[in-house]
């Protein structure tokens, strides 16, 4: 972030700062010589690419981590069919094969629609109420 603020807030002061190296004072050190400059101003706009555009994806090489190291809503302990979901009747387990974390809320207080043995997954197939997927039209 620094150098960014840098390139959008600072430049006009870095470049009276850089550009006269007999200048001498406390910038000396820092002054720099045209192709320094030139070098400087390059990598100034390197960090552009660098920074990149902001929407954030994921690599063909992260799915497989991703999968091994992510979690998933599992049954604590056998849950008969009919049984009220309850947030200590959850755990989560890897691999991230199955309903992610961020749908706790939504699994808490769904019924069983048939018997879940320990450490089966939790889907909205087996709990009343099957999760409605909108489709995008058009």
């Amino acid at each position: 972030m620094t150098i960014i603020y840098l390139i959008n807030h600072s430049t006009s002061k870095l470049f009276n700062k850089v550009c006269n190296p007999k200048s001498g004072g406390k910038y000396h050190a820092f002054s720099l010589e045209p192709t320094g400059l030139r070098k400087m101003v390059r990598d100034l706009h390197h960090c552009h690419e660098a920074v990149g555009d902001g929407v954030k994806r994921v690599y063909e090489t992260e799915v497989t981590p991703i999968m091994k190291m992510g979690k998933k809503l599992v049954a604590a302990r056998y849950l008969p069919r009919g049984v009220a979901i309850r947030p200590e009747d959850i755990a989560f387990k890897s691999p991230g094969d199955g309903l992610p974390p961020y749908e706790f809320d939504k699994v808490v207080g769904r019924t069983t629609i048939c018997d879940l043995k320990a450490d089966d997954n939790l889907t909205f197939e087996v709990l009343n109420g099957v999760e409605l997927k909108v489709k995008a039209v058009g």
